[in-house]
């Protein structure tokens, strides 16, 4: 009876906006078979550096125990994101970011008014 641990992305989906949500199962494994998991999730939006996210997610899961998933489980988040974050995806995301500082005020990193 060996009890394991590992990680590994279950899900990847993709919203209207080409926002990459990536969901991590952490199973805890009794000889392969899955008797326990909890979920761990993070999302990557258009013009974000998924390798950034992707390292701290895997420090953050090292950190809480669940151990880092294999470096192979940036595969499909990366295929992902290669087609959803399309140049007028991440446009639109930094037009929507642009709108949204004007509207509360903030320019240049600066607090809102």
């Amino acid at each position: 009876m060996a009890l394991t641990k590992k990680t590994f992305v279950d899900q990847v989906t993709v919203d209207e906006d080409g926002v990459v949500f990536i969901r991590y199962k952490k199973a805890i494994m009794e000889d392969g078979k899955v008797i326990s998991h909890q979920y761990h999730r993070t999302s990557c939006a258009p013009g974000d550096d998924l390798e950034n996210q992707l390292d701290h997610v895997d420090n953050h899961l090292e950190a809480m125990g669940a151990g880092r998933p294999d470096l192979s489980e940036r595969d499909l988040p990366r295929q992902i994101v290669a087609i959803a974050h399309t140049p007028e995806k991440i446009a639109a995301r930094r037009q929507r970011d642009e709108n949204l500082r004007n509207q509360m005020g903030v320019t240049n990193g600066q607090q809102p008014n």
